[in-house]
């Protein structure tokens, strides 16, 4: 997990603007993958930058795909996420408290939050998001992906004189 970005407003531009970010940031974007509701015109947008898009369903034998391959991810060590630095309703981290929630209902078919519709309930959103990301990588391999080459940047120090005091 490269980074996880809450997007109070929902709005397209808000959305774009983030995606903006995180291409300047990574310097591209192999895929983008999220449940339809609320994406109406982010896939032409997305595809006039080169970046491949699906816009899906969420439909129960794909959720299970893709919780089945963050779980492996997980049980098999290959999931590596800094923490995240929004809170959730009740922890520190929002995705290890979702992570901590989130289950499958037998039978149904379900996967989500038990909690997610009452009032101060953990969510699943986060989870959700990626899910989503894992589950849009599916047919892509080592070789799909383009190399990046990094620039240092160690930060700098700008020293402040109007600051009074020993610190």
């Amino acid at each position: 997990v490269l980074g996880v970005k809450h997007v109070a407003s929902s709005s397209l531009d808000d959305i774009k603007g983030e995606i903006n970010l995180a291409e300047n940031e990574f310097q591209y974007i192999d895929t983008y993958c999220s449940e339809r509701w609320g994406m109406f015109d982010i896939e032409p947008w997305l595809v006039d930058k080169d970046i491949e898009v699906e816009i899906l369903h969420p439909s129960p034998a794909k959720q299970k795909e893709g919780f089945s391959e963050l779980y492996s991810a997980i049980a098999n060590e290959r999931f590596k996420c800094p923490p995240i630095g929004y809170h959730g309703s009740k922890k520190k981290d929002i995705l290890y408290e979702e992570l901590e929630t989130v289950e499958t209902t037998s039978g149904k078919d379900w996967y989500g939050s038990p909690e997610k519709f009452k009032s101060g309930g953990i969510q699943d959103d986060c989870v959700f998001s990626i899910v989503w990301n894992i589950y849009g990588l599916r047919f892509k391999t080592v070789d799909d992906m383009q190399p990046r080459v990094g620039k240092d940047f160690l930060g700098e120090f700008i020293r402040n004189k109007d600051v009074y005091g020993s610190y």
